[in-house]
């Protein structure tokens, strides 16, 4: 199986722009102004690329190159990670790994759907399978990691889909699943564990964020299944929680200014979290004034 990628000629008004994370964390601005609003097979592409395997993932950029994401093969036999160049769509590297837990590919299940991150030293993917690679922007190896190894396997019918989140020093991970769950810091140099925090077993697909939340305060929010959680991103201690919120297991939290941000809910497959999710699409605050910090809707 294949998958082309298109690139729109809006992406390349921008020199040495970045995207170096899910829904854009840590970009540089974007003039929406040039952002075309109609496509086709020839209006408004710039070029196509056919790339091996299959991913749900969203391309990042940092400078002159894309990085995507996909899996190979029927069981999920191999984890991709590919660079190609903004200007020309060619393939500069493909860095193949073996899966470290092979799963039924299907269309019912994520397929490479975490979306990858880079920085200034490298381009960091996580997969479905337990695979966390570290690579140098040229395609050599940093360091590899078995997450199904070191903690379990993960316990869920359709897949992990949460994209990776960064700080400058590590590379943050949600693994929400039915067995034991945690949210976890890798240090970007090594890929040794800095800190992980258990969390209760659930079901979900939801990405965290790195909120802003004033007074050089930041916090990682994860919204999943049923709460919305605050974490200290140096140490991983939890600082707040707000329950009673239903239909929350694939939004990711979007600020929209310091100390707010937007949770999202959906109503399931076959609407079977309807009810709570109408009451779980709201914008939250936490005051940070005090001696402890207080969520609000």
């Amino acid at each position: 199986m294949f998958l082309k990628l298109i690139l729109t000629l809006s992406l390349l008004v921008v020199e040495q722009q970045t995207w170096p994370g899910f829904m854009g964390a840590g970009s540089t601005a974007i003039d929406h102004e040039t952002l075309p609003t109609k496509w086709s097979p020839t209006e408004n592409i710039s070029w196509k690329t056919t790339i091996a395997g299959q991913g749900q993932s969203a391309p990042i950029i940092w400078n002159d190159k894309i990085f995507v994401t996909t899996i190979e093969g029927f069981m999920k036999d191999h984890c991709h990670l590919i660079a190609l160049s903004v200007a020309e769509g060619k393939i500069i590297w493909d860095y193949k790994t073996g899966s470290n837990v092979k799963i039924r590919s299907s269309r019912t299940q994520s397929r490479a759907a975490p979306t990858p991150i880079a920085d200034a030293n490298g381009v960091y993917a996580f997969f479905e399978t337990g695979n966390l690679v570290a690579l140098k922007h040229d395609g050599t190896l940093l360091w590899e990691k078995f997450l199904a190894k070191e903690f379990g396997p993960f316990e869920t019918n359709i897949g992990l889909a949460s994209s990776p989140l960064q700080t400058e020093e590590a590379i943050v991970l949600l693994l929400d699943h039915e067995g034991p769950s945690c949210l976890v810091a890798f240090d970007k140099k090594d890929g040794h564990i800095i800190w992980k925090t258990a969390r209760e077993s659930r079901n979900s697909y939801a990405s965290p964020a790195l909120i802003e939340m004033g007074k050089s305060q930041r916090h990682i929010v994860c919204s999943s299944s049923g709460s919305v959680d605050g974490y200290d991103p140096r140490t991983g201690k939890h600082i707040w929680g707000y329950e009673n919120v239903g239909g929350n297991n694939v939004a990711t939290p979007f600020q929209v200014s310091i100390g707010k941000f937007l949770v999202g809910a959906q109503a399931g497959m076959h609407n079977e979290r309807e009810k709570e999710a109408k009451k779980s699409n709201f914008l939250m605050t936490v005051d940070t004034s005090g001696d402890f910090a207080k969520p609000k809707v």
